[in-house]
């Protein structure tokens, strides 16, 4: 067929990546061989509670809001950092999401969001629920698989037989998604591997990590053969004919050991008692993933993952599981404190949206949830800020942030609200959220340099000042 060009001068495939941008928020997509069946390449990801016995024992009465909040905090910071990730099941203290891989950069920073999203998630427990600190922690399990699609009444028919299946299956009346294979199996196999506030990373990942290691560090700022090592060799039961597997952990303080692990973490592990004792040998740098790969012989598998990060032709939708759907409205309160300064934070410099510059604070409404539940939730969660609106709610500006990666729009609304506690808020600010805070005087509005605040800061700022100015006449 010819690429033809319409009359917005758009090309077919043009198009077709169009409609495929403004759906994946919505679909999944899937890639449709010459034999019909439908394959793609996922992205799996996990994250655990450890010790979560000892905290029910601990806290019978407390353990399952603390384990909603769990849940609800992951799945929010994951759709965050793994851009058309999907909840795949909630598995007792685990949650484990599946994306599609459409491009190979897609990857690249994956081990660094999944630690991002530990420490986040463990700053907000940790300050919303104080007695889950020295107690309860993440890890979390990364591992990659080509999928095939196979309809239930395809599942009888040999010829249809695949490595890894995707499937829909209906339950009380709902459609949910699994998949099933030994690729798929693999992860539930290395993340016996994983531990406290570490990241376990499949073989098939970290060499495709290694391959692109150059411009990872250029892109992600990490250094894909100091980060992650391996740290031990396994036999897996149906995992590469039971020959040894390597184990993987991605972490940032390799250096500093005490960082890395409790003083007694060694008792309990054998992997950290090797990498306490120093007995770190040649044959666990992540370099040693080429000869591994040549002798197991699976280079073959890794092209072609590769291959399928191309094809993207063709849709088929799937439910998610998901139980804390984020509606896409972003929420913003420009805080101030009684000197009439608004609070504002830095965000890091891995941020994919607007990296480095300083902003305000964002929530992001959930389904069923009041604009003030959401700012109240999310401003104690980043900042330890304890917020009110004066004598109600006093919406200020909206915004629309276009995403074109995404291929979509999202709303915001801006209110403003008052700090009740800001010497705690200098002092317990999520670190992970934001690099630094400040409280800005906006008399000193026309000194800066827009370019190191966000997209029409200076019209927010008097906007919001005439606002505050008039709550305060008011009272």
């Amino acid at each position: 067929m010819s690429d033809t060009v319409d009359p917005e001068g758009l090309s077919n495939f043009q198009r077709r990546q169009r409609l495929i941008k403004g759906l994946q928020q919505k679909e999944l997509i899937i890639s449709e061989k010459e034999d019909n069946t439908k394959t793609a390449a996922f992205l799996f990801i996990s994250f655990d509670l450890v010790n979560s016995t000892s905290f029910k024992s601990l806290h019978p009465n407390k353990w399952p809001m603390v384990f909603n909040r769990f849940y609800e905090l992951v799945e929010n910071h994951v759709m965050k950092r793994f851009t058309n990730s999907r909840v795949w099941r909630y598995a007792g203290d685990e949650i484990l999401f599946y994306r599609q891989i459409y491009n190979y950069a897609d990857l690249y920073s994956s081990p660094k969001d999944a630690l991002a999203v530990i420490k986040t998630v463990t700053e907000a427990l940790n300050s919303r629920y104080p007695e889950t600190k020295n107690i309860l922690y993440l890890k979390s399990t990364l591992w990659i698989a080509e999928a095939t699609y196979v309809k239930p009444q395809e599942l009888s028919d040999s010829e249809n037989i695949v490595n890894n299946l995707i499937i829909n299956y209906d339950i009380n009346d709902k459609r949910n998604i699994d998949f099933l294979g030994a690729d798929i199996d693999l992860g539930f196999r290395i993340s016996e591997y994983a531990q406290r506030e570490k990241v376990v990373v499949s073989a098939e990942l970290a060499f495709l990590l290694y391959r692109a290691r150059g411009i990872i560090e250029y892109k992600c700022g990490y250094d894909v053969t100091e980060d992650l090592r391996i740290v031990s060799y396994e036999r897996l039961k149906g995992i590469w004919g039971e020959r040894h597997y390597p184990i993987i952990w991605y972490h940032e303080n390799w250096n500093d050991l005490d960082k890395m692990f409790f003083y007694d973490d060694h008792y309990g592990s054998e992997i950290v008692s090797r990498l306490a004792n120093n007995k770190f040998t040649e044959e666990m740098k992540i370099k040693r993933l080429q000869k591994i790969f040549d002798d197991v012989d699976n280079n073959g598998k890794v092209e072609g993952l590769i291959e399928l990060f191309k094809e993207t032709d063709e849709v088929k939708i799937m439910q998610s599981v998901s139980q804390y759907n984020l509606a896409e409205v972003h929420c913003v309160a420009i805080c101030f404190n009684d000197k009439g300064e608004i609070l504002l934070g830095k965000r890091p410099e891995g941020k994919r949206r607007f990296p480095g510059k300083w902003e305000f604070g964002c929530g992001q409404l959930k389904k069923s949830q009041e604009f003030e539940e959401c700012l109240v939730e999310s401003y104690k969660e980043d900042f330890f800020a304890e917020i009110d609106f004066f004598s109600d709610l006093t919406p200020v500006s909206t915004y629309l942030i276009e995403d074109d990666l995404e291929g979509r729009k999202i709303p915001g609304i801006m209110f403003i609200a008052h700090v009740n506690n800001p010497d705690q808020v200098e002092q317990k600010y999520s670190k992970s959220n934001h690099s630094e805070i400040k409280w800005f005087n906006p008399q000193k509005l026309n000194e800066i340099s827009e370019n190191d605040y966000v997209d029409r800061f200076k019209d927010t700022v008097e906007k919001a000042v005439d606002a505050w100015q008039q709550k305060k006449g008011a009272s």
